[in-house]
């Protein structure tokens, strides 16, 4: 390896920049740091950042900062970090730029003087090693301080001819195998030596470089390696045996280097004038700004390079960047911001629709758009000089290849290399199709009937049998000719071209495990052995091929709610998911779930539906919103280091535990029997991809069964009896590689006086004694409020059916009727069906409501927006607006039906169908505050005062109706289910307005 290292140097300048898939990460993007002077990775395997702004701990997850804080005297004494180096499992020993050495407390965030501070002050420590023997090398701007057993040696230039410091300038050190310690100074190379006690220098040992060392270290062979400043020189090898350093190549204007040899001996460098630079054995990789879209890199100018003991590599700069270790082989084509629509690939070629329609050579990298073209034939004479063309799907048949847009098809012909647009009429995107058996092209439009493409005649006509399929996006066929329909907002159909059969599956409220998951379907994958897979907006369905029923994937803690924008099938049979937050491999059969992201070295993290494809090779291509990524999964690669485990944070009955000990320290603690409610934070260290780690715990002799906690890092452990517990947990990286078990924490719980033996004697004759009093006591209490229980249940539900007359009061059904038989009579069908289907909706929505005495605010909201519609649709003068917190968990927060509507009606007929001038604006806003949801309708009517004076007394009737029945339903409710919504209604001036607040406790 080492030789082939010296024999590419010769031609380095010469090299051009490979083309790579691994991609740099900032850590500047979520957490800015100021320029870097040192990274070190401590024996936890957390990360640790040298700065000009302070000192950085970094675990994957978050960081913490510390910095000079002039009011606290425990702080760091100076701004610039120069080294860092762990000196115990508590204590880090941090170098500054004139403010010396001082101690850091990891457990209380606290610095304090190093032993013997006079010997370190107004010095610069640029170095900073511990030795297998636990002595410290100091390394200052005065020379080499050693710190062992309570003692400072002090190394300084005297007497170089007969051994020691050539310079005071000390700028790094290293320990090598032997024990022997590498001293860099700005004048050469000095090695200490333990059995000798001495420092060999390049005038004892003239083979010794004389230059200003600027790294040292060594490769996987133990061989040590300088980079030294040196118009000639760059790097140097010692060798052992002849005791020699001996130059490797000339490095012709390199600048100054700092370097380190990765796992399989790769070298990287980081200089101060190209960057980042990667030498393999047959080629090299520049990674610098002026390519930054391959790899994301943007610096030239670099001040260090660590690996750490995960594989990642982590360069510092401006910025602090990462390249991940996950030897992931995802390859990218960037498309300059521009989401990708649809794409396609052969062995030439990657055809994909950005800005435009483009076509990518796998060659020459060339990137070509498609009606664009400098050469005679300029393919936009074909199809006109439209706008620029947004394309959905491609397809193959034959020499040609079909791809849809907004309204039109168009067929390639490879042989000619032109374009051919055909004539349509239709609505809406054509967003998927796919062809037959006979190599028709049945086509999703999305706002339109199916239609069907018959290249043999050249004629498109609608498909008969699809009628209902008016939102398809997304479609499928099997083998046997099963044709499966996604689309929008109705679900998915199933068309079976033999029995001409159509089946429709919608989501069902009342049978949410063996209904879909989502009216919105956003793609569908009929696999090789007969299972139907559905995408939705919220998981993943699959119908079984023999009893056509439905179920969800259960991605269970693993996962939170995944928006599947695309799926395909790989050559094994295994799934790979396009989704909202990165890529999903699915293996159904083995229950095998692995999440890809950036850290990975993908270039999106938001894929687009439907965009993905599988070429002949096997490689699967996915469009995002920032390009395409690509690749073949049998070359993907594994990354088989677990993760380290460690608590990060610990609370008690919802306080820190403790403030004096860090959380990787927290081995054993000791708690009362009131401290029954534990929370506690994991953290694996990995550092690839921190984000795709899962979690699994134990706790004995409690929890026997290892419980997997999936992507979630905190365990909740409550109402722990008085006794000893062990806390277990065991982490894997994205790849599943799971760490050993670990005896995380040992927990001791004592018992309360009232459990000791003498107490709960004397208690059982207490309570013996009051047994039969406190019986009967309870039997004639519940006997009570179960006749007022009963009592109030009867009244509501003669209110609940009062509310239900009121919110299907004749006046409304009336209008609703006469809305439509007036679309009818003037020939508006499309709008007739439109607002019938709304009317349906809503009245089917309010009778299955009516039926619970609670519903989940989801369904209530989604009732009062098609009320809404319905009555937009009918006077068109008015706007509403609907605004949910998206931290509010609709699905679980219940409140009586037909709460809302009452006001909400009452705000559009009496506050703003009687304003006069100016935009009439209704809002609805579901907010949350402290523990409490605040549901809000506010309109800019003309208030209550004005309205009253405008009401007839039938009107008025009606109105104080709704709302008196609201609030005493309210009242109920609270009484029976011991709730506390409350309703408050506010008159606003200047503008006039009508406010209503309904709040409802989130814990109840």
């Amino acid at each position: 390896m080492i030789k082939t290292i010296i024999s590419i140097f010769i031609f380095i300048l010469a090299c051009c920049t490979a083309l790579t898939s691994q991609r740099f990460d900032s850590l500047n993007d979520n957490y800015p740091i100021a320029r870097v002077n040192c990274i070190y990775q401590d024996d936890f395997g957390f990360i640790w950042f040298g700065t000009r702004d302070g000192m950085v701990k970094y675990d994957g997850y978050s960081t913490i900062h510390y910095r000079k804080d002039i009011n606290d005297p425990t702080s760091l004494p100076g701004q610039e970090i120069l080294s860092i180096v762990q000196f115990s499992d508590s204590i880090m020993l941090v170098g500054l730029a004139v403010n010396g050495l001082i101690q850091f407390n990891r457990n209380t965030g606290k610095c304090s003087p190093f032993p013997n501070q006079n010997s370190f002050q107004n010095i610069n420590v640029k170095a900073l090693l511990k030795d297998k023997k636990n002595s410290i090398w100091i390394g200052t701007n005065r020379g080499v301080f050693k710190y062992y057993e309570g003692k400072i040696d002090h190394y300084q230039k005297e007497k170089p001819s007969l051994g020691g410091l050539l310079n005071n300038e000390i700028q790094n050190f290293f320990e090598d195998t032997d024990g022997n310690i590498w001293i860099g100074s700005i004048e050469g190379i000095h090695k200490y030596s333990y059995k000798t006690d001495k420092i060999e220098n390049p005038i004892t040992n003239t083979s010794f470089p004389k230059n200003s060392i600027l790294d040292i270290n060594k490769d996987n062979e133990g061989n040590i390696w300088i980079s030294v400043n040196n118009n000639k020189f760059n790097f140097f090898q010692f060798y052992k045996e002849i005791d020699q350093f001996k130059p490797v190549e000339r490095f012709q204007n390199g600048g100054e280097f700092r370097f380190v040899f990765d796992k399989d001996d790769n070298l990287w460098v980081s200089s101060d004038r190209k960057g980042v630079i990667k030498y393999t054995d047959d080629t090299s990789i520049i990674f610098s700004a002026d390519k930054y879209k391959e790899h994301n890199f943007r610096e030239l100018f670099t001040k260090s390079i660590v690996q750490d003991k995960y594989q990642n590599i982590w360069v510092g700069a401006s910025d602090i960047y990462k390249l991940s270790g996950n030897k992931k082989n995802f390859k990218q084509l960037d498309t300059d911001g521009f989401q990708v629509s649809g794409l396609y690939a052969d062995e030439e070629y990657i055809w994909y629709c950005a800005k435009e329609p483009m076509r990518w050579s796998k060659k020459t990298s060339a990137n070509t758009p498609l009606f664009e073209n400098p050469n005679e034939n300029n393919y936009k004479s074909n199809i006109g000089n439209s706008s620029p063309i947004r394309m959905y799907h491609f397809e193959e048949i034959g020499d040609s290849l079909i791809f849809t847009s907004i309204d039109a098809i168009y067929i390639w012909d490879r042989n000619t290399d032109k374009a051919i647009k055909l004539p349509t009429k239709l609505e809406g995107a054509f967003r998927d199709f796919i062809k037959d058996k006979e190599n028709k092209i049945i086509i999703a439009a999305n706002l339109d009937n199916v239609q069907i493409y018959d290249p043999k005649a050249n004629t498109i006509y609608p498909a008969d049998d699809l009628k209902e399929l008016q939102t398809a996006c997304a479609v499928d066929i099997s083998k046997e000719g099963l044709q499966c329909w996604g689309t929008h907002e109705n679900g998915l159909f199933l068309f079976d071209t033999n029995l001409k059969k159509l089946s429709h599956y919608l989501p069902d409220p009342a049978k949410p495990e063996s209904t879909l998951s989502s009216f919105n379907v956003t793609d569908v994958l009929c696999h090789t052995d007969g299972t139907i897979w559905i995408g939705t907006n919220v998981g993943l369905d699959k119908i079984d091929p023999i009893t056509k029923q439905v179920s969800h994937y259960p991605f269970g803690t693993r996962l939170n709610n995944v928006f599947v924008s695309s799926i395909i099938e790989d050559n094994s049979g295994a799934l790979w998911l396009g989704t909202q937050d990165g890529l999903l491999f699915l293996d159904p059969q083995k229950d095998i779930l692995r999440r890809y992201t950036k850290d990975d070295g993908l270039l999106n993290r938001i894929y687009t539906p439907r965009a993905c494809f599988k070429d002949a090779e096997g490689r699967l291509y996915f469009g995002g919103m920032q390009g395409i990524d690509y690749f073949h999964p049998d070359e993907i690669g594994e990354n088989m280091i677990p993760p380290d485990l460690y608590i990060k944070s610990l609370k008690v009955n919802g306080k820190n535990y403790s403030n004096v000990v860090a959380g990787e320290n927290i081995k054993e603690i000791n708690l009362t029997h009131t401290d029954n409610y534990l929370e506690i934070e994991l953290i694996g260290l990995h550092m690839s991809s921190a984000n795709g780690n899962v979690y699994a715990y134990n706790l004995e002799p409690q929890i026997n069964e290892y419980v997997n906690l999936g992507a979630n890092r905190f365990i909740t452990l409550g109402k722990l009896t008085p006794g000893k517990y062990t806390l277990n947990a065991k982490s894997a990286n994205p790849d599943l590689k799971w760490s050993s078990p670990k005896d995380l924490l040992t927990i001791n719980v004592k018992p309360p006086f009232w459990l000791t033996t003498w107490f709960i004697s004397i208690s059982i004759l207490v309570l013996i004694g009051f047994t039969s009093f406190l019986y009967r006591s309870r039997v004639k209490a519940l006997r009570k409020k179960e006749s007022i229980k009963t009592e109030i249940n009867k009244q509501i539900a003669e209110i609940e059916m009062k509310a239900l007359r009121a919110q299907m009061n004749p006046h409304f059904l009336f209008n609703c009727l006469n809305s439509i038989k007036l679309l009818i009579s003037n020939n508006e069908n499309e709008k007739a069906r439109k607002y019938i289907n709304k009317f349906s909706d809503l009245i089917r929505q309010v009778l299955e409501n009516s039926r619970e005495k609670v519903i989940r605010l989801e369904e209530e909201l989604n009732s009062i927006e098609i009320y809404l519609q319905l009555e937009q649709m009918r006077f068109k003068n008015f706007a509403y607006k609907i605004e949910i917190d998206k931290e509010i968990p609709l699905d679980f927060i219940e409140i009586p039906p037909l709460l809302i509507q009452p006001f909400v009606e009452n705000a559009i007929w009496h506050g703003l169908m009687n304003k006069q001038n100016g935009e009439k604006v209704l809002k609805i806003i579901v907010s949350k505050n402290d523990d409490n949801i605040i549901i809000v309708i506010e309109d800019n009517g003309i208030g209550r005062k004005q309205a009253q004076l405008l009401k007839s007394g039938k009107m008025k009737k009606s109105t104080s109706l709704g709302t008196q029945l609201s609030q005493n339903r309210v009242m109920l409710y609270n009484e029976v289910f011991e709730k506390r919504i409350s309703i408050h209604i506010f008159d606003l001036e200047n503008p006039t307005r009508t406010r209503v607040e309904i709040n409802i406790p989130e814990n109840d």
